[in-house]
């Protein structure tokens, strides 16, 4: 991805669950460019304390296939700035 406008609002997230949304597009081979929003991400990971978040494949590959019928119509869920 080159350098231009960003795609989602600058925001922290831990490394679990930035781990977790790259292998969530891995196993599902969902596009390398498309981006899952932080408040998205808790639909389908549980995080752990001081262990490896769980992730549910299937609540993650039903909100990529939501939000990819919305055509752009449907609203994503993002933190406020």
């Amino acid at each position: 991805m080159g350098l231009g406008v960003p795609q989602l609002p600058e925001t922290l997230i831990c490394d679990q669950c930035n781990s977790a949304d790259g292998t969530v597009k891995r196993m599902l081979k969902l596009p390398e460019n498309f981006l899952f929003s932080p408040l998205e991400m808790r639909i389908f990971i549980e995080a752990t304390p001081h262990g490896k978040h769980k992730i549910d494949y299937v609540r993650a590959l039903d909100l990529f296939t939501i939000l990819m019928n919305s055509n752009g119509h449907g609203s994503r869920l993002f933190f406020k700035i």
